[in-house]
């Protein structure tokens, strides 16, 4: 008789546990590699958890992550409980930095690595007078020329800065006909004739830099970068990070 009541038991407790188990949810799709159409040859993984909304996708930090239409993959953030497709590009920002909010349930320990580290790096080239307690406004980002921008919606759908270089960049999809450089005084029209970004500034670089050094004393600054984000963002627009002059 007690025989038969432990084996009772046993069959009991593995029926329990497997309800338990299957109600907890926790399967993960294997994770597979993308690329992101921005930056030539960047890749990352991404991963679906069970349950996530149609479309997204988590980066290994805890990030969600979608493509727009011109597949170009980009942030989302948690808001009022569900996912809000951001205009930050993959690869642009730190994501913890730029107000970003992971999504629910990740695990933020890399996060909280990346944003401690980010904020201990010291800038590359502080802008002159600048102090923690001043507000940093940079003359561009009250220029009327520059601006005028932010209404070009015709021909631009996204802006970078090209590194090293330190000159914003503007243009519209993966094939633009046009490409807007900042020179300091006004943009700068360049035509691709079919050519990518990248082949298109390497081949115009040396002329913008010439364009540039006759609006001296414009400088760009470190400081620059996150008030240029914060506008692009603001403006509709894609945030596409530093551009490099070559594939």
């Amino acid at each position: 008789m007690k025989f038969k009541i432990s084996i009772f038991l046993i069959v009991l407790t593995i029926i329990s546990l497997s309800v338990d188990i299957s109600s907890a949810k926790v399967y993960v799709a294997e994770p597979y590699l993308v690329q992101q159409p921005s930056y030539a040859g960047m890749t990352f993984y991404v991963y679906r958890p069970f349950g996530m909304e149609k479309d997204w996708s988590l980066t290994f930090d805890g990030y969600a992550v979608t493509q727009t239409q011109g597949k170009v993959w980009v942030y989302g953030t948690m808001q009022s409980g569900g996912l809000v497709k951001t205009n930050y590009v993959v690869g642009s920002v730190n994501p913890a930095l730029a107000g970003i909010v992971p999504y629910s349930g990740a695990n933020s320990t890399y996060i909280v690595g990346q944003t401690e580290a980010a904020i201990a790096r010291q800038p590359l080239d502080a802008a002159p007078n600048q102090t923690a307690k001043q507000l940093y406004i940079p003359d561009w980002s009250v220029n009327p020329s520059f601006l005028a921008i932010s209404n070009w919606k015709s021909t631009v759908d996204r802006i970078g800065i090209l590194y090293k270089h330190n000159i914003p960049l503007a243009w519209k999809g993966d094939n633009p006909t046009v490409i807007y450089a900042w020179t300091g005084n006004k943009w700068h029209q360049i035509e691709t004739r079919g050519e990518s970004v990248s082949r298109t500034i390497n081949v115009n670089l040396y002329g913008l830099l010439r364009i540039r050094e006759k609006s001296r004393p414009h400088r760009w600054y470190e400081e620059d970068i996150p008030v240029l984000t914060e506008k692009t963002v603001g403006w509709g627009y894609l945030w596409i990070g530093r551009i490099k002059d070559r594939d």
